[in-house]
């Protein structure tokens, strides 16, 4: 399988790879498809919502698919893994939401392809969950939502990787695409209905296209085209915690505000903090947890138009 790039999403962000240098970017293997000379990236709506996310007809899942380059492959292309790469992260551009259950969640799925259908099959993988609230859909500027795999996802044959729509009714969230046309009739893009049951969007809406859907395929080590995108990344440890935990902050270059922000499950505030002026590298951040009840927490570290996100426990 051979694909090609989205252009524009791969001259998104400033950097300059080919030197390495990086002002505010993670460069990474980035797998991108389908067209390297799509002018743009586009959102269909519908009546009631987005043939690329929820809508009327209920669409719980969006998946695009990706290959696995064979063993001792040299020349992958942009949407091949190479032989001994592994999953970590993935880049989702999401261009409109409607909020009306903060609560409610995104995240991300890792499938086999089923030999038989061609369809999502076997679950691989899960990435941490995302509040609804806070995935950024501004319309004036390329924002990214990065999603971290709970654990490397490995591979042995094509695969597909999908965005899980918020549940709650009411919550629409639309990813962007290509334009109608751009998919080339490959039927990469696929949707779950309200069946559960898979099928190419092509064949669902006519719309012959793929979705902003894009894997992170470790560091820049392999011969995938190279893909600039803005990097923030915060883990926690330990988690679960009890009394204390701390953040361990990355910046891959320097930020004028980091801001690390700790939710309940109710939406409510426990902890925001602004870091004012940072150059990048790690930074820890501790904590007390003491009198803190019970439960899951969720927190992000923003800077510019970058999220990165988590989920805490806390334990007593």
């Amino acid at each position: 399988m051979k694909c090609t790039c989205y252009h524009k999403f791969l001259m998104l962000t400033a950097c300059i790879s080919a030197s390495g240098m990086i002002a505010s970017a993670h460069e990474s293997d980035t797998l991108f498809c389908h067209l390297y000379n799509a002018p743009g990236l586009v959102l269909y709506p519908s009546s009631q919502g987005y043939f690329s996310g929820n809508n009327e007809f209920n669409i719980l899942e969006v998946a695009q698919k990706y290959g696995q380059a064979p063993v001792g492959d040299t020349t992958s292309s942009e949407c091949e893994v190479p032989p001994g790469h592994q999953l970590n992260e993935v880049v989702v551009r999401f261009g409109a939401k409607t909020v009306l259950n903060p609560n409610d969640s995104v995240y991300v799925r890792v499938y086999a392809m089923d030999p038989g259908s061609g369809s999502p099959g076997t679950l691989l993988g899960t990435s941490f969950a995302t509040p609804l609230n806070w995935v950024d859909t501004s319309s004036t500027q390329e924002v990214y939502s990065n999603f971290l795999m709970q654990l490397p996802v490995s591979f042995t044959d094509s695969f597909f990787v999908s965005v899980v729509l918020p549940a709650g009714t009411g919550n629409l969230a639309g990813i962007m695409t290509n334009s109608n046309g751009d998919g080339l009739g490959a039927r990469l893009c696929h949707v779950k209905d309200s069946s559960g049951s898979w099928v190419s969007m092509q064949d669902f809406s006519l719309l012959d296209i793929d979705a902003a859907i894009f894997p992170v395929i470790g560091e820049a080590t392999s011969n995938i085209p190279e893909m600039c995108v803005p990097y923030i990344q915060v883990n926690v440890f330990p988690n679960p915690g009890t009394s204390s935990v701390t953040f361990d902050l990355t910046l891959t270059g320097p930020s004028e505000n980091c801001i690390l922000t700790v939710k309940n499950i109710n939406g409510k505030i426990m902890l925001q903090t602004h870091t004012g002026k940072m150059r990048g590298g790690k930074y820890p951040v501790s904590i007390q947890t003491a009198t803190w009840p019970a439960g899951l927490y969720f927190y992000s570290l923003q800077t510019g138009n970058q999220v990165s996100t988590g989920k805490l426990q806390i334990n007593r």
